[in-house]
């Protein structure tokens, strides 16, 4: 997410999308950062910025920023769990979930 643009229900919907995906990369990447906290936590500084940096430009640009930020942390909880391998949903769930997240977005404020 680009800090400095406006946040259109576009980007949040590829956010969310690409949170919900899964596995490949994302799951490498997750298991990397996971394996980080465990053995040397103080090199997630610069990941914890980039956390609260991406957090803070949703809530800033986004027209439902309590909605854009829900959004964003079921997406990264999903990260984190297909990260550990163990995501607690099917593939049809994850469908389900994707389109109610992305409907609570486009609800009126």
């Amino acid at each position: 997410i680009n800090t400095t643009e406006p946040m259109t229900a576009e980007n949040i919907d590829a956010y969310v999308a690409h949170g919900f995906s899964g596995g490949g990369a994302r799951f490498r990447t997750g298991v990397t950062v996971l394996a980080i906290a465990a053995h040397q936590p103080e090199l997630l500084e610069p990941i914890r910025k980039h956390f609260r940096k991406r957090a803070a430009a949703i809530q800033a640009n986004a027209k439902k920023p309590a909605a854009a930020l829900a959004a964003m942390l079921i997406a990264d909880g999903l990260w984190i769990l297909d990260g550990l391998g163990i995501p607690p949903i099917s593939e049809k769930q994850r469908a389900e979930v994707t389109k109610i997240v992305s409907s609570l977005l486009r609800e009126p404020a």
